[in-house]
């Protein structure tokens, strides 16, 4: 977690991120996020002949399952699951309470008697 914060990632030492690929510019984590093995956190992207950069802003007690790809401009509020395999479109809003899957993600669950804590 030091490594991340001292190359400009703005997240907390509660997080708990596993073997993954995480932008240093334009990225904020939360408190208490779970980022699974394998996933790709970008905020920045080349498609064909444009360069996109977005802030990607991943908000408290999120769970990221292993191998998800998370693009430029995405936003994931708080108490959220996105589970393994799954990948964001550019500028998508996940809402809280929620649980996505699918390539792009789509909310497949709303819940609120799920939390971080009951998971961990």
């Amino acid at each position: 977690m030091l490594a991340y914060k001292i190359f400009g990632v703005k997240t907390s030492f509660k997080n708990a991120l596993h073997d993954g690929w995480v932008d240093c510019e334009f990225v904020t984590l939360g408190k208490n996020v779970r980022i699974g093995q394998g996933t790709v956190i970008m905020s920045n992207l080349i498609v064909k002949d444009r360069l996109i950069f977005k802030r990607v802003v991943i908000k408290d007690d999120v769970i990221i399952g292993a191998h998800s790809l998370i693009l430029p401009g995405t936003i994931i509020e708080q108490n959220t699951i996105l589970d393994s395999n799954s990948i964001t479109k550019i500028n998508q809003h996940l809402d809280s309470n929620s649980i996505y899957r699918g390539r792009p993600v789509k909310k497949v669950l709303e819940t609120s008697a799920i939390t971080n804590k009951e998971v961990t």
